[in-house]
Order: C-alpha cells, then structure tokens, then sequence
C-alpha cells in the first residue's frame, strides 16, 4: 500500500497531524499511524487510484454506478456534448485515460504507458483531452486527441482545465517551490503565474464565462474553496470551516459550485451558491465520494466513488423528481396526441419524454418512449398511404408485435399491389402485374380478404391464359422465323399465320405487324422459286428449240430473214423477262447472228 501526495482522494482517512506530515487510519478512524516523517508540510493524501465513477441526484438519491465493481477507476470528466465521459482506468497496474458513453457503454482506452496517467479534461470543442502525467519522471502536462492519437507534452504540472473558449489551460504547479495556480495557451506557449503565496493553491476551473476561476487552497490554514479572476486578481474565500474542502467545479449556468468536503467526517459531495452561500451536501455514504463534475445540461453530476466496496464512477441525478414529472407529463401528454391522431407531434412529445428518462436511467420508461414512438411512426406511415412508408409501418408493427397493426398494414399493402397489378395489366407489361398481384393475393389472404383475393385470382388466370398465348405466339414465331431460313417458306407461313391469329387475340400490333412482315418474306421467296421453276422450264424448252432450230438452218439455208429477225427480238424479250440466262442468250444470239450472215 503506497500514498500519491497532491491528489484528493483518499480510500483511508489520511489526517493532519503538527505541521502537517500524514497518517493513515481505518474509515472508522481506528488504528492511525505516521506515513510520513519530516520538516516540510504534506498534504492531501491519496490512493492509487481512485475507487470509481459515480452520478447522483441533488437530493443525495438515484445514483447510477457507470463502471464494474471489478474496474478500478479515476476522476470522470463529460464531453462537452454530454455524450461521453473521460475518466482514469487502473489497467493492470497502469492508470490509463479511457473514455466511454455516458451510459457507461463503449469503453474505449486512449493512453498505453506504464506511468500514472491522471485528471482527464475536454477541450470545449470535444476533439482534445488535457491530462496529467508522470511518465516522464515529475507530473506534467499533456494533450491528446479525442481518439487516442497525436500525444503532445505542454509544461510541467497537474490538474489541467480548459478555458471555455478553448485557447488556455489553467493548471497547477510546484515549479517554483509550492503548488501555484498557471494559465498558459492551449498549445503550452505564453505561461503566467496567476496566485502567488506560501501556501498551495490547486485544482483551478474555470466559470462559464471564463472571466473567474475558483480554486482550492490552504492559503488561510485549510483547505477551502477560492474564487478569482481568471487574471489571478480579486481572491476571494468562499468556504468557511475548519475541515478540508476540495476539487470545486462551476455549474454550466454559473450559479452554482460542487466539491467535495469532509465537514460531515469524510468525504462527500456538495453543492452551493456561486457566492459561497447555501452549502448542500449531495451524498451521504461513508466510503468515500469525490471529484464531482457538471453533465454540459446541468442535471447530473458525475463523480468517484468507493462505496460499495469498489472504486467506481457514479451518476448522480439532479432534480430527479422534478425531471420525472416533467417526462411523465410529456409521455401523457404524447400518448393524448397519439389517439388523437396527431402522430407526428407524438413522435416528438415520446421523444423528449425518452431523453429525459434516459438522462435519469429509467431504462424501461426510455423502452416504453421507444415503443411508442415507432407505434407513433408507424401510424404515421400507415397514414401517409404510400408504400414504402406502409412497408415501414408494417416494420414497426411487426417489431410491436401488434398483430391489429401489422393486419391494418397489410390490407393496405394489399390494396396498393392490387391497383398496382391491374394498372400494369392495362399497359400489357402481363409479368409485372402477374407479380405485384401475386404478392397482393398472398396478403390478402394473410387478411382473409375473400373479395380481394377473389379478385386478385381471376385475374391471374387471365394473365397466366394470356401469358401462354404469348408463348405459343412467340414460339410459332420463331419457328417461322426458322423455317425462312431453312428455306421452307410454305412452313413458315403456316406458323407465322397462327401467330398473327394469337398476337390478334392479345392485342399486339407491334407484333401483328412482325407477322405480317414475315409472311410478307415467306410469299415473295415462294414466288421467287416458282418464277425460278418457270425459267427452268422454258429454258429447258428454249435449249430444245434451239437444236432444232439449228438442225432446220442447216437444212433450210434459205429461211425467212423476217423470221430470223422476229426470232432475234424474241431472244431480247427472253432475256429480258429472265426466261433464259445469258449464256443461253449468247449461244441463241450467236447462232442467229451467223444464220444472219
């Protein structure tokens, strides 16, 4: 068991004895023995680390412990969102900066070394965090960024806190021999002492805004809590007892100041005016209870703890009651807003009702505001009448479980494919609407909608009759199609012909006209093989009478020359109408020609 001088917490009670060396005793302040032992003033005694983070309630009630009861832990200090909280874990043995949300979730460790890493503190604009350290051998400065990177080291000292508008640091330090009160700017440059006595001066914060600092100091015997300018002038006391009083912080409004106090026999947290006046006491435990810290909205404080048997970070919340009756009174309020229909401003009432709950930890109210806030939507959605906003609340109705809603939706669905389906099948696109009305039958007879699905079913088996007709048509089709390429024009007209006969029936111009062309094709290669057989034919004859025409020439040398002149013209008008090649016509001409001569 070993003792860190100049920090606030002490699992044991650590008292004052002479001029100031320490002891240590039992909580109950039985068994005291000397720890230290020389010329010099010790103060503020403190075990490595601290025993846990707490929140709790103003009224001293409805704390919330944040950390495991197996997780030693340091002071906590929130995100200037309210969304997190930076706060010292003893990792095996180190004591590292970690941060985690505000609800105790998502524990995320920033620092790795194997000093004390100590005191975390947001810069106003939530992307940095200031803390101690003393890894290099005294306790100094250092500045992080929010998600672990980029370490730098800024000056020698402790108790680091950032001025709201975010260009200095105020901290603390012995560099000149006793613990003073330091401001410098943000990146470690341009450093003044603001207090300078004999005495200590710690643990410095800044008000809301900026122009004030308070601090702690044993400037006039005790330890009490101080108030300054923030350029060091104008100190004035605002604690008046003769226990220790520490680790004050301003309220986010200004008007207000916790610490934490041994007045009461040990340590608690309290509470009291900007001015010093009206002191309350927060917590009332007999481990101890220190490092208060405001949440950015004012209604809670954050604090170390070791009730319980274990260090830990609590919640305290403020103005519980108050808080409560104000989320009831919006959660009655939605649930009035939601049978009248006016969803949208449900959804809104359920909501602020929800962060409210959230804030004080009613984990099943902040469920209820959930599910009433996606039953709100839901009917929102529902009445908004478009699809994917049904398909939303059906969704929701669905994670509700509330089988009412859920059918409510699906007859809506179910209504909107049917529509859907005969507006498609009156544009003939027959597949799409066969689909969207298959989807609205499956509903409507998840609804046990007779009528609906009636509907939906007869006109299925017309689309599926003239889905069939359109693939007889398509197939006869193609068969022609395949029959002209074959050359089997007369097949390819008995198949395009029976396509034409379905298409007609469907309606398909388009295709009717695709038919037509087809047959078209198929005629004039029908007549193209005729007329060929045709010529072939008087071919056949012209070649005959060729021969003996030639065999009468050579018996008969003195024909008619009227004759062979007719018989030449006859030869042109052949040739001409495609009745002989040109060969033929060659050898008929030639002949003629030398019949001529």
């Amino acid at each position: 068991m070993f003792l860190l001088l100049n920090l606030t917490l002490v699992p044991a009670r650590a008292i004052n004895i002479g001029i100031c060396d320490k002891i240590v005793c039992q909580e109950d302040r039985c068994g005291p023995r000397f720890l230290t032992h020389n010329l010099m003033n010790d103060f503020l005694p403190a075990w490595p680390p601290y025993r846990g983070t707490y929140m709790k309630d103003d009224e001293g009630s409805n704390l919330v412990r944040l950390t495991d009861k197996k997780i030693r832990t340091g002071p906590p200090a929130w995100s200037p969102d309210g969304k997190k909280i930076a706060f010292v874990v003893d990792i095996n043995g180190n004591h590292e900066i970690c941060v985690m949300n505000a609800d105790g979730n998502n524990f995320v460790r920033l620092t790795n070394n194997e000093a004390y890493d100590w005191d975390p503190t947001w810069s106003p604009d939530g992307t940095k965090i200031a803390f101690e350290s003393d890894r290099n051998g005294e306790w100094e400065i250092f500045v992080i960024n929010a998600n672990g990177r980029d370490i730098v080291k800024l000056t020698q000292g402790d108790c680091p806190d950032w001025s709201p508008d975010g260009t200095k640091i105020a901290f603390n330090s012995n560099r000149d021999g006793n613990d003073e009160i330091y401001v410098m700017n943000a990146d470690g440059s341009n450093l003044v002492k603001l207090t300078n006595n004999e005495a200590h001066d710690w643990v410095p914060d800044w008000s809301p805004d900026g122009k004030k600092m308070v601090f702690t100091s044993d400037r006039d015997g005790n330890f009490e809590i101080y108030v300054m300018n923030a350029d060091g002038n104008n100190p004035v006391r605002l604690t008046y007892n003769m226990a220790n009083d520490y680790a004050p912080v301003w309220s986010p409004d200004g008007t207000e100041i916790a610490f934490d106090s041994v007045r009461d026999g040990n340590d608690e947290i309290y509470v009291m005016n900007a001015d010093g006046n009206n002191p309350v006491r927060l917590t009332n435990n007999a481990a101890i209870d220190c490092c208060p810290d405001w949440s950015p909205d004012g209604t809670r404080i954050a604090f170390f703890s070791c009730r319980d048997g274990a260090e830990g970070i609590l919640i305290l919340l403020l103005k519980y009651e108050e808080s409560k009756a104000k989320a009831n009174l919006l959660f009655q309020g939605a649930i009035q807003l939601l049978s009248e229909d006016e969803y949208d401003k449900a959804i809104e009432r359920f909501s602020e009702a929800e962060e409210i709950y959230r804030l004080l930890f009613m984990t099943s109210e902040v469920s209820r505001c959930k599910e009433y806030q996606k039953r709100s939507e839901a009917e929102s959605n529902l009445e908004d009448g478009a699809e994917d906003s049904i398909s939303r609340a059906l969704s929701f109705f669905q994670q509700l479980r509330d089988s009412d809603g859920a059918m409510r939706c699906k007859k809506a669905l179910a209504n909107i494919y049917y529509s859907q389906g005969k507006n498609l099948f009156e544009k003939k696109q027959y597949q799409e609407a066969k689909a969207k009305l298959e989807k609205s039958l499956e509903l409507y007879d998840e609804t046990n909608d007779s009528n609906g699905s009636n509907l939906c079913s007869s006109t299925i088996e017309e689309i599926n009759e003239i889905l069939q007709n359109q693939k007889e048509a398509e197939t006869s089709f193609v068969m022609a199609q395949e029959y002209i390429e074959k050359g089997d024009p007369k097949n390819a007209i008995t198949h395009a012909q029976n396509a034409r006969t379905l298409y007609q029936g469907l309606g398909d111009e388009e295709k009717l006209l695709e038919c037509d062309q087809l047959i078209s094709n198929a005629q004039r290669e029908i007549n193209r093989k005729n007329l060929i057989m045709t010529i072939e034919a008087l071919c056949a004859i012209l070649i005959s009478g060729i021969g003996i025409l030639k065999y009468k020439m050579r018996k008969r040398k003195s024909r008619d020359l009227h004759e062979l002149e007719q018989t030449d013209k006859d030869l042109d008008g052949m040739l001409k109408r495609d009745l002989i090649t040109e060969k033929e016509y060659r050898i008929a001409k030639r002949e003629i020609q030398e019949q001529l001569k």
